[in-house]
């Protein structure tokens, strides 16, 4: 029961959120990055701009929006500093730290009786998802200018879902407007559909 009423208001709370934050990040984060890099001191650098990236996630959450769309915005306002390259140098590490415990995180969610139960769907969705991001891909990047072959191996490379295919059936799940077995499900095809890229990409060139 979406009214345009409501979807202008939200729009509107949207955009003076995003304005209000770009405008008043814009005077104050690049100035800060740069001051605290010129402290020469590495772990500063480094506690600052996480703490600075969770700070703005956590404001967009309190205002009602994701914590992703909050990291994205801290990230731009960091590099709108100039300095972007060594700030990423330091925050590496700590990336790649929270990647691998995304990624086991992910394992964990799969309960493989549940998997089992509905393999069927499984096989389905990860044909319709491969296929689907293939042809969907390959023909997007046609139609702006990449030549055929590397259309097609843009498709094979990009033919899989990521987190986010199962953070919104998760939430479909909490919200009670899909079965439980969909969970399961979209984390078992979003972990075949990355695993599956490797081969893809190496098929990609013949």
């Amino acid at each position: 029961q979406v009214s345009a009423e409501a979807l202008a208001s939200t729009l509107a709370r949207l955009a003076l959120f995003l304005g209000g934050l770009m405008i008043v990040g814009l005077f104050v984060v690049p100035r800060a990055t740069r001051a605290v890099l010129a402290l020469g001191r590495p772990e500063t650098t480094l506690v600052a701009a996480v703490g600075f990236c969770f700070s703005v996630a956590l404001l967009a959450q309190h205002f009602g929006y994701s914590v992703a769309l909050g990291a994205f915005l801290a990230g731009s306002l960091i590099a709108e500093s100039g300095q972007a390259e060594k700030v990423e140098h330091l925050v590496a590490p700590l990336k790649d730290l929270f990647s691998a415990i995304f990624f086991v995180s992910v394992g964990m969610l799969i309960d493989p009786a549940e998997v089992t139960r509905n393999w069927p769907a499984v096989v389905a969705l990860l044909v319709v998802v491969i296929i689907g991001k293939v042809v969907s891909v390959s023909i997007g990047s046609f139609l702006t200018g990449s030549g055929t072959r590397a259309s097609i191996q843009a498709g094979m490379s990009m033919a899989q879902i990521g987190e986010f295919s199962f953070i919104i059936a998760g939430l479909g799940k909490t919200l009670g407007v899909t079965g439980d077995f969909l969970f399961p499900v979209a984390a078992a095809v979003s972990v075949l559909s990355t695993l599956s890229t490797g081969w893809l990409v190496k098929a990609s060139g013949p």
